[in-house]
C-alpha cells in the first residue's frame, strides 16, 4: 500500500472493548413576555459526560501471543478526544411575525494522543462559536428565514502533532 509507513491508525466497528459513559444533562427554559407584545424564549443547556474503558478484549494472534485491538493510544483518545463537557445558550426574541434568535455554542477542553511511541498530546481549549438567525412567520404553513452558523469563524486550533484525522 503506498504511504502505509505513514499510516497511525486505521479504525473500524468491532466489538473489541466494554466502555460505559456517565454524563449529566441540564436544560432550563425561560419564557418572558414583554409589556409591548414582544415576547423572549430564553434556554441554556449543559452536558458533561466521563467514558471509561471497563475492559480491552485480547485474542492471541498465529504465534500464540496475546493481543489486543486497541493500543494506550486508542484508550487515551476514547477517554479524552470529544469535549469534556458542552453547553448551549439560546434567546429567541419574537416581533409578531418575526423571530431574531442568537445562541452561543459551548464546547469544553479536549485533548488528542498523536501515538503510543511518539505520545504527544494535543490540548485544546474551550470554543466558542455564535449563531445568528431572522425568521418571518408568513403563514402557519411557511417560514422564511436567514441567518448564519458560526458567524465569527472560530474553530479549536489546527492539529500540531502530524495527525490529520483530528
Amino acid at each position: 500500500v503506498p504511504g502505509a509507513d505513514s499510516i497511525g491508525q486505521v479504525n473500524f466497528f468491532q466489538n473489541a472493548f466494554d466502555a460505559s459513559v456517565t454524563g449529566l444533562d441540564v436544560v432550563a427554559t425561560y419564557n418572558k413576555d414583554w409589556s409591548n407584545g414582544h415576547s423572549t424564549n430564553f434556554s441554556a443547556s449543559f452536558n458533561i459526560n466521563k467514558p471509561l474503558v471497563e475492559e480491552v478484549k485480547t485474542f492471541v494472534d498465529a504465534t500464540g501471543a496475546t493481543r489486543t485491538f486497541f493500543d494506550g493510544e486508542y484508550i487515551y483518545d476514547f477517554k479524552h478526544s470529544t469535549p469534556t463537557w458542552r453547553s448551549v445558550l439560546t434567546a429567541v426574541h419574537h416581533i409578531g411575525p418575526v423571530a431574531i434568535m442568537g445562541r452561543a455554542n459551548i464546547y469544553g477542553p479536549y485533548k488528542n494522543m498523536f501515538s503510543v511511541t511518539n505520545p504527544i498530546i494535543q490540548e485544546w481549549d474551550t470554543e466558542v462559536q455564535f449563531d445568528l438567525e431572522a425568521s418571518w412567520e408568513i403563514d402557519d404553513n411557511y417560514t422564511v428565514a436567514i441567518g448564519g452558523r458560526n458567524i465569527f469563524d472560530g474553530y479549536p486550533d489546527p492539529d500540531k502533532t502530524g495527525e490529520s484525522g483530528t
